[in-house]
């Protein structure tokens, strides 16, 4: 046989390989990518994802990016609930999720991962928009800065709009925090709401996120910070939060204490419940205020991680007039 004539074969024979070593599309997308161009921040949209079914599937969950999607599968069949449950070859479908666009701003990119078993999965689909804002509001995020929660603290807080609206509800709330002002009692193009801070006694930093709806369908998100300090104050105040620990190196934290008056010497520190872990307490500001500086070994044991970091001290010159003990819990998961 010709020299020529049998490479030729060989490329033919190639190519019919690669063709039939190509798997099979199971679930198969219109598109996986949606560019929406520009929208009003606060607006609520439905976005679909149309897809078919070249061979079987099962889709076990729908995880969105951010809390913004509210995902589901919808057959053209009008077909129940199908997460978990197979879909056969010749189905027909969409992806449709609801997309909050509240407290998003400028050009953003959301994404849903479409996860289970079969050809085609996982996929991930993305949502592109250039977020608009409708409503100014002012101050955003709400700062009450440190309080020492034995009085009421009031905030104002200012939103205005191009054409008048009235604020009619809150959608989700922050308690401790209460609201004044809403329902507006009129329409106009300014609004004026009172964030309230009762007294608190749970020490530490706190975060809030408000959302109101207007009555243009618009709604917006309010963020809200506070940090309450006693007159002895631990920051943690209960928990510290390590999240992810890797296990090849050392791993650093801290813990802040002081008192607002008075004075207070160098606490007396004990950690329990790591072995191999150590503690350093260096004076941010003399006679009232520490950081207390901890250091995890490298090689501890993979999986859930729990201590408690044990501190006693001794306040001078204020009300407290004892000795007191904290105890503060350190969780984390060693990776």
């Amino acid at each position: 046989m010709p020299r020529q004539l049998l490479v030729s074969l060989l490329l033919l024979l190639t190519a019919a390989c690669g063709k039939s070593a190509v798997a099979p599309v199971g679930l198969k997308f219109e598109h996986h990518t949606l560019d929406l161009g520009r929208l009003i921040s606060g607006e609520e949209v439905e976005v679909e994802f149309p897809f078919s079914t070249l061979s079987a599937v099962r889709v076990d969950r729908l995880s969105g990016s951010c809390g913004c999607l509210s995902p589901r599968i919808e057959l053209s069949d009008g077909g129940g609930p199908c997460l978990g449950v197979p879909l056969e070859s010749g189905a027909n479908g969409a992806i449709v999720a609801g997309f909050a666009t509240a407290g998003l701003l400028g050009q953003r990119e959301v994404t849903l991962d479409v996860l289970g078993e079969g050809p085609g999965l996982p996929a991930r689909l993305a949502i592109r928009a250039e977020l608009e804002p409708w409503f100014d509001v002012s101050p955003s995020p709400l700062r009450f800065g440190s309080v020492s929660g034995e009085k009421e603290e009031i905030r104002i807080v200012r939103v205005v709009g191009p054409k008048p609206f009235r604020i009619t509800e809150i959608l989700t709330g922050g308690p401790p925090l209460r609201i004044e002002g809403v329902p507006s009692p009129t329409s106009q193009k300014e609004q004026e709401i009172r964030i309230i801070l009762p007294p608190s006694r749970e020490e530490g930093r706190h975060r809030r996120a408000l959302r109101f709806l207007a009555d243009n369908g618009y709604s917006f998100i309010l963020q809200s910070e506070f940090s309450v300090e006693g007159e002895l104050w631990t920051r943690p105040g209960k928990r510290l939060l390590l999240g992810g620990i890797p296990s090849s190196v050392p791993t650093h934290a801290s813990v802040e204490v002081g008192v607002r008056i008075g004075e207070l010497p160098i606490p007396q520190v004990r950690l329990e419940g790591i072995p191999g872990a150590t503690t350093d307490c260096v004076t941010l500001r003399a006679d009232n205020r520490y950081r207390v500086q901890l250091t995890l070994p490298s090689n501890l044991p993979k999986g859930p991680l729990t201590g408690t970091l044990k501190l006693e001290l001794h306040p001078r010159g204020g009300s407290i007039g004892r000795i007191v003990y904290r105890e503060i819990q350190i969780i984390g998961v060693v990776q």
